[in-house]
């Protein structure tokens, strides 16, 4: 295990328990857990955004019982990533993938400006049983219907879910946090009602 610290890049994926990029950052060295509120939270509904903040009240609780803290920061995640690597001298940067074409987009220039500037960028599947790339027809496409795909997988073995890590290392210093009130995730849910 290395003494410098290792990101954790947080989006949905708010547990502690069969979370594969938590467990492989606690194994790497001191973790900073970071939530970064970029275009793809702003964009999300009302209702969305509120649930999103409520988790990250719950997920804020849940770490500071083991002794750690929920980094929050807003802007571009590149940026912020960017920003938080030159702050704390974090060698990696671990995060669960999305499928999304925004988000790969986004993942795939994050990780090789990461990997750029000589900094372990590493995704994991968390979401999923089977990334889309290991199931596919017989000609290499995706499966559009349900039925096939399913033969298809319904057979293959499916991992138990991994527990969470017995301790996750803290750093010696934390980076700046916005805090999650002033974020206001719960803001637009009062549209229109008399307060």
């Amino acid at each position: 295990m290395s003494e410098a610290p290792v990101i954790l890049w947080l989006r949905r994926d708010l547990r502690l328990a069969d979370h594969p990029a938590l467990t492989a950052a606690a194994k790497a060295g001191p973790v900073i857990p970071v939530f970064i509120r970029d275009h793809s939270v702003d964009s999300l509904g009302a209702a969305a955004r509120w649930r999103l903040g409520e988790g990250l009240r719950a997920f804020a609780e849940t770490l500071e019982a083991r002794g750690l803290r929920l980094i929050l920061r807003r802007g571009n995640a590149r940026d912020v990533l960017r920003e938080l690597v030159d702050e704390t001298g974090a060698r990696e940067v671990h995060w669960s993938r999305l499928y999304d074409p925004d988000a790969i987009a986004r993942d795939s220039d994050i990780k090789a400006a990461l990997k750029e500037s000589g900094i372990g960028a590493h995704s994991h599947n968390a979401h999923l049983l089977f990334e889309p790339w290991t199931v596919e027809t017989g000609s290499g496409g995706f499966y559009k219907v349900y039925s096939p795909m399913w033969r298809a997988v319904k057979d293959r073995d499916v991992p138990e879910p991994e527990a969470a890590p017995a301790t996750i290392p803290a750093p010696a210093t934390w980076p700046e946090s916005d805090r999650l009130d002033d974020w206001r995730m719960g803001a637009a849910m009062g549209r229109g009602a008399d307060i």
